[in-house]
């Protein structure tokens, strides 16, 4: 009897860690479907958040990874709730915020996006929220961290979001307590890109907070118009980069590695 009963035990265990596994597939067959499609996992934020590292301080929207200027101080990133605290939510119920107390910051999130058509142009969008500011009324911005909001592709696939062929959009440059959307266009040059985020505050104030909701990656119509050209944030050392230097960079890099035509 009592083996009978083991037996039947494990039966039951076996069936319960399959359906795990299987639920398991299923969540990582979305993510790669998505990704695999040439759309953004997660763009809303409406998918949850995990740990990156297991650190706390690190709570990352699902599909995405952080990155940061580690020459400055890393900021924080935690789900931001429209339930919850001043629920600065563009749309849905979340949204992913990122902040420095005191402190300036380079940072926010990135994404490889896989299923690109090389040589199409792409237009990278999100929702940007900024409040910056030496008090604590979280409806004024007085005294702040001159921050900016931007976003930014990498066409050569590069999972470097400061790599200098990341080409960055206009910035949105002191521009606090309302949501504005930023975006870029770029020219991928590989079946996979890499798509980013970024908040840069230059001075350390007592709240430099970001929060972004709501990005989109769509194939570019330029209707036979030239595309905008992009330029660098101006904390980035350098000048301004155009799509003639992108270009000539990938070229190179593609002759050094013999990873396409001459």
């Amino acid at each position: 009897m009592k083996l009978r009963n083991r037996i039947a035990a494990l039966v039951v265990v076996s069936a319960l860690l399959a359906g795990l596994v299987v639920a398991s597939r299923q969540g990582l067959a979305w993510f790669e479907a998505s990704a695999a499609e040439g759309a953004l996992v997660n763009p809303g934020f409406e998918a949850g958040f995990y740990l990156s590292g297991g650190v706390g301080e690190l709570e990352i929207g699902k599909g995405w990874a952080p990155w940061f200027d580690s020459s400055q101080h890393r900021p924080e990133f935690k789900p931001e709730r429209v339930d919850l605290g001043r629920g600065r939510v563009h749309s849905g119920q979340y949204a992913q915020k990122l902040f420095t107390t005191f402190s300036s910051h380079d940072g926010g999130l990135y994404q490889e996006v896989y299923g690109i058509e090389p040589g199409q142009w792409y237009t990278l969008s999100a929702w940007a929220y900024q409040w910056s500011s030496g008090q604590d009324n979280p409806d004024a911005s007085t005294g702040d961290g001159k921050c900016s909001a931007l976003v930014g592709i990498n066409p050569w696939g590069d999972a470097n979001p400061r790599a200098r062929t990341t080409v960055w959009g206009k910035e949105a440059l002191q521009v606090y307590n309302q949501w504005t959307q930023v975006e870029v266009t770029a020219q991928a040059w590989s079946d996979k890109i890499v798509v980013a985020i970024r908040q840069v505050c230059e001075w350390p104030v007592k709240h430099n907070d970001g929060y972004f909701d709501d990005a989109g990656l769509v194939p570019a119509d330029l209707g036979g118009e030239p595309a905008p050209t992009p330029v660098c944030p101006t904390p980035v050392p350098g000048v301004a980069v155009d799509y003639e230097r992108i270009r000539t960079i990938v070229r190179e890099e593609l002759d050094k590695t013999r990873l396409g035509p001459r």
